[in-house]
């Protein structure tokens, strides 16, 4: 935990978000944290997860849709974090979800129904939609 700390605040954390992280019990507090509006946010502008971190927890993380490389198939995950990788997501019904991509990530979404998908993307992240339906899926790149 000593070295998450340590690798938040060189990234540039907020005094808040490091009080957080001091507070964090265990790694999936830290992982909620990530989860957070904030926390994704500060994942997006940093380079604060580290292939030693992510090795580290990779299971815990991987199970919470956080990924740094590999190749992943989920089916309406309702958040999704991008951070290099590929991943083939598939979101139908009336689900909601939300994807943050960037690095070299590729991801490919597929939409049905009348779901709903927003995806925030910076850098030379790889996009493919295929919307069917009444489906709707936002792009935003930063």
């Amino acid at each position: 935990m000593k070295e998450i700390y340590e690798l938040a605040k060189k990234a540039g954390a907020c005094s808040p978000g490091l009080r957080d992280i001091q507070k964090a019990k265990n790694v999936h507090d830290l992982i909620k944290l990530l989860k957070t509006g904030k926390g994704v946010e500060f994942i997006m502008e940093s380079n604060f997860l580290t292939e030693s971190v992510y090795n580290q927890y990779r299971s815990e993380l991987e199970k919470e849709n956080i990924f740094l490389h590999g190749q992943h198939s989920l089916v309406n995950p309702r958040l999704v974090v991008m951070l290099g990788g590929e991943a083939s997501i598939e979101v139908n019904g009336f689900q909601v979800c939300e994807i943050y991509a960037k690095n070299l990530a590729v991801v490919n979404i597929v939409a049905h129904d009348n779901a709903y998908v927003s995806i925030e993307l910076r850098q030379d992240v790889k996009l493919n939609i295929e919307s069917y339906e009444q489906s709707r899926v936002k792009e935003y790149r930063k």
